[in-house]
This record gives C-alpha cells, sequence and structure tokens, in this order.
C-alpha cells in the first residue's frame, strides 16, 4: 500500500513509491471535474493572494513567492517556531499540515543507496514548513479566520 503513496509509510519513506493513489472513483470524479479546473484554481489563487497580503510583515513568518502560473496546491510560511505556530492555531481550531517532516535525503530508503549529506537549506526547511488550509471552495470567513489566527499566533509565539 505504501509504494501507492511515494513509498509512504508512518511518515517515512522505507522504500522508493510511485504516485499511484487514484482509484476509478477519484478517476470518475475528476473527469466530471475538470470542466470546473479552471475556477478552481482562480479561487486557491485569490486566496493565496488574500494569504500573502494579510499575512505580510508578521513576525517570524516567512511568506512563499508568488509567482505566475502558481496552482497553489498547498500554501506553504515557514517560521522558525514551526510547532509552537502549530500548537497555537490548532488551539484556534485551524488545521495545519507538515508534509515533509524529514527532507528526502535523509530518509531510509536514500540512505542505504547514497551516503549521508548535510543540506541545509532542505533540513532547515523540513523544520520550518507549515501548510495553512486552501482548497476551492474555502468562504472569506474561513479566510479570514486563518488570517487572523495567524496573525495572533505569530505575535505570541516569537
Amino acid at each position: 500500500m505504501s509504494l501507492r503513496n511515494h513509498g509512504l509509510h508512518q511518515g517515512s519513506h522505507a522504500e522508493a513509491g510511485y504516485n499511484s493513489r487514484m482509484g476509478e472513483f477519484q478517476a470518475a470524479a475528476l473527469v466530471h471535474g475538470l470542466g470546473r479546473l479552471d475556477d478552481w484554481l482562480d479561487q486557491r489563487r485569490h486566496i493565496a493572494q488574500r494569504y500573502l497580503a494579510g499575512l505580510a510583515g508578521l513576525p517570524g513568518i516567512a511568506l512563499p513567492r508568488n509567482s505566475d502560473g502558481h496552482a497553489w496546491n498547498y500554501f506553504v510560511l515557514r517560521s522558525t517556531q514551526r510547532d509552537r505556530l502549530r500548537a497555537a492555531l490548532a488551539q484556534e481550531g485551524v488545521d495545519t499540515r507538515i508534509y515533509y517532516s524529514q527532507p528526502i535525503h535523509q530518509q531510509p530508503v536514500y540512505l542505504r543507496h547514497f551516503p549521508a549529506l548535510d543540506l541545509p537549506n532542505a533540513q532547515a526547511h523540513a523544520r520550518q514548513a507549515l501548510a495553512l488550509p486552501i482548497f476551492a471552495g474555502m468562504s472569506n470567513t474561513e479566510v479570514e479566520q486563518v488570517i487572523h489566527a495567524v496573525a495572533r499566533a505569530a505575535r505570541h509565539v516569537r
């Protein structure tokens, strides 16, 4: 089962895998939704713009770069106080995600085949990255709640 999700099992890559998570039902839903893709991407871009504007200048928060064509599948900020920030946001009811807590070069599958490397930027990113909620259909109220919660938390966890 872990092979279909990049080899990920309980937060660690013990073997190299694939991105094969789509079943027949998901494929049918995707085909049905393709006509709405541009609208969904526009919604995500709008939310990302609101996050970028609303979170700009917060202490201890580094925001992602905005670039043309960005699909905003994730909105990942960085904080040296990531775990404290995440806990504060959870207390406010904001669900966050840490997608890669261990950089790929430190995953067991690759350490078996390649020498250990010191990659400080990748390692810092793994310690600091925190994904905020972003999805098509997210209401204006939900976006504002996230912005205000991050602002309060960022000022509190410095």
